[in-house]
């Protein structure tokens, strides 16, 4: 059980600094630093590890992705497509509360690591009418930027699971289907307490216009626009609940707004490109379709690099390669079964320790289901029931890591505080287990 403790006392360690808001990248550098450490790898072994972290293709991939996906950021703002978007949407979706969490979810198709960086303006710009702490922002989404793990058959994850155990991908989607119902469920409390579309955006109106405008009509005002007078409520149209005067032009500028987004989907999804080039090729035709000059593209490269980003990403590579070099996850398996624990709690342990210390989903099968694969089954054998619970367990303990790099991009572009968020997600977290407990259980008995 040393193992086990040894892996915890880091993980302990590694959330308690996050919580005193010290910076992320560092935090988990030294997290890898201290497992190093602790299971005796030499400064040699050390170097060597941080040396193919620094060069490896997937950290390097990584780290142009999110880099080349602020830049996009800049230029979409610079062409006015973020305001665009969120005006047409507003049009076409009534209730503010399905926008906010549906772009997440949309760009949650495109299966990337740090994925979350790319819908965070996009929540930003759609909740900055409503007074809503950076913690919930944060929450909406990294939470939503995630439901379709458990469904979506191009998820690394669910194809990894499929060769471990051998299953069909149809066999193990229809098990898993039930959890995104579920995961949607369990947020929209902490997501949307509180948040009633209509009364906060005329509250906000109201805060925001000034005395000179008293003499106006709202009802003169543009629907988008948030600067007229409230004096009668019925006769106002707020920004959240417009009547849309032409509905397929708004379909046309959401679709224009969403365009460099669906770009990039295709060229993942169907033209099998890397994320780091589809998302350059979809920058460089936005920089030639808008005609920037070399002023222009050296303000977008100066405006867009963030060298946070690059320290947060090599952070949690670096501490998942050293969790690999030391074998600390290898061994935890044997330990759990010698003590004679049931069988069902190995499957929700192993998972959620995996996915708790990595962070990254796809080593939940990658790394466990290999250790319990003789508790599931395999192929035509195997318990799809138990499978589902394992999955979903390694799932709530990737969505709760601070190793998680859509956590970790979400809250330092919104600048809020780690342990805040970690907080709000401590509960649908733990409908999401208590949901597929009791999913399996009805399996298993039935």
């Amino acid at each position: 059980m040393s193992d086990l403790l040894r892996l915890i006392l880091v993980c302990v360690l590694m959330v308690i600094l996050l919580r005193r808001q010290l910076n992320l990248g560092l935090v988990m550098a030294g997290a890898a630093i201290l497992l190093a450490l602790i299971y005796g790898l030499g400064p040699y072994a050390l170097l060597s590890v941080a040396w193919r972290t620094l060069t490896a293709s997937d950290s390097i991939n990584l780290v142009l992705a999110l880099i080349f996906i602020a830049f996009l950021e800049h230029a979409m703002r610079h062409a006015g497509m973020m305001e665009r978007m969120v005006g047409a949407l507003r049009d076409l979706i009534h209730d503010p509360r399905i926008i906010m969490a549906a772009l997440p979810a949309f760009l949650g198709f495109l299966p990337s690591a740090g994925g979350a960086r790319f819908s965070c303006p996009l929540v930003d710009q759609v909740t900055r009418d409503f007074e809503i702490p950076p913690e919930r922002k944060a929450f909406i989404n990294y939470w939503y930027r995630h439901l379709w793990e458990c469904v979506m058959p191009i998820y690394p994850s669910l194809i990894v699971t499929t060769q471990v155990l051998g299953l069909n991908m149809d066999r193990l989607l229809v098990a898993t289907v039930p959890m995104t119902p579920i995961i949607i469920l369990a947020g929209l409390i902490p997501a949307f307490k509180g948040i009633s579309g209509q009364q906060n955006s005329i509250q906000n109106m109201v805060h925001h216009q000034g005395q000179d405008s008293q003499d106006q009509d709202p009802r003169d005002q543009d629907p988008r626009d948030g600067r007229g007078e409230v004096g009668d409520v019925s006769s106002v149209l707020p920004k959240t609940m417009p009547v849309s005067a032409n509905r397929s032009k708004d379909i046309l500028d959401a679709a224009y707004s969403l365009s460099p987004v669906i770009g990039i989907l295709l060229g993942v999804m169907v033209l099998k490109l890397s994320v780091a080039l589809a998302v350059a090729i979809v920058l460089i035709i936005m920089i030639i379709w808008g005609r920037y000059t070399v002023t222009d593209v050296t303000k977008l490269l100066k405006e867009g690099f963030s060298l946070n980003i690059v320290l947060l990403v090599y952070g949690v590579m670096f501490f998942r390669d050293v969790m690999v070099r030391s074998g600390a996850l290898e061994r935890i398996s044997p330990a759990l079964t010698a003590t004679g624990i049931p069988p069902l709690v190995i499957l929700f342990a192993l998972p959620f320790l995996v996915g708790f210390s990595t962070g990254l989903a796809v080593s939940v099968p990658g790394v466990a289901f290999p250790l319990i694969a003789g508790i599931i089954g395999i192929g035509g054998n195997a318990n799809l029931a138990l499978a589902t619970f394992a999955f979903v367990s390694g799932y709530v303990g990737t969505m709760l890591s601070p190793a998680h790099l859509c956590l970790v991009l979400s809250i330092d572009y919104f600048k809020a505080r780690f342990s805040k968020v970690q907080n709000m997600l401590w509960c649908p977290a733990g409908i999401v287990q208590a949901g597929v407990l009791l999913l399996t259980m009805f399996r298993l008995r039935f």
